[in-house]
């Protein structure tokens, strides 16, 4: 099994490539995410659902690691780079992941301008 970095570095890569079946596979059936400003979600349909809106609202978005600030057997949060409508915001990422699925998220980022 993967260490937390690592599931957390596949998840955004997936992120990254628009790849909506493994961002999906990697939710756990019943989840726990939140980001700034958004929803609750508890499934990984919703997840994937939410993935799919950002990518039409923002088809150039990407996300970067730029720091593992802690990480545990389980828990893993990291600064991270958004660029996005042709900005940079900052943020900070928190996952939690059991048997290799996420089954927490929050994300919080600087506002876009």
């Amino acid at each position: 099994m993967s260490d937390p970095a690592t599931l957390s570095a596949t998840f955004l890569d997936a992120f990254n490539r628009r790849d909506l079946d493994l961002l999906e596979a990697m939710v756990a059936p019943s989840v726990d995410y939140l980001r700034s400003l958004g929803e609750p979600l508890t499934t990984p349909a919703q997840v994937r659902a939410r993935y799919a809106e950002d990518f039409e609202l923002m088809p150039d978005s990407r996300a970067e690691v730029t720091a593992v600030i802690a990480q545990n057997e389980t828990d893993v949060a990291f600064e991270i780079l958004f660029h996005v409508v042709g900005r940079t915001v900052t943020g900070g990422v928190h996952h939690r992941w059991v048997d290799g699925k996420m089954t927490r998220y929050r994300a919080w980022t600087d506002p876009i301008r």
